[in-house]
């Protein structure tokens, strides 16, 4: 999938786990600003927050790369 803003954070989830990770002002990776947290809250939010980013971008084509 593609966007045409880049998404300035670092998101990867699953059934259980959850880790978001920030970027700074500049574009530059946070290393000092990653979560991760097994809570059900926190996946539920991170499972939202990929679908709307799922949702908002468009399929990419490996050909047209």
């Amino acid at each position: 999938m593609a966007m045409e803003n880049n998404l300035e954070v670092g998101l990867g989830v699953n059934e259980s786990l959850m880790s978001l990770g920030l970027y700074k002002m500049g574009n530059t990776y946070d290393f000092t600003s990653h979560y991760t947290s097994s809570e059900d809250d926190a996946v539920g939010f991170a499972n939202e927050l990929f679908k709307h980013y799922k949702n908002i971008s468009d399929e990419v084509n490996k050909d047209e790369l």
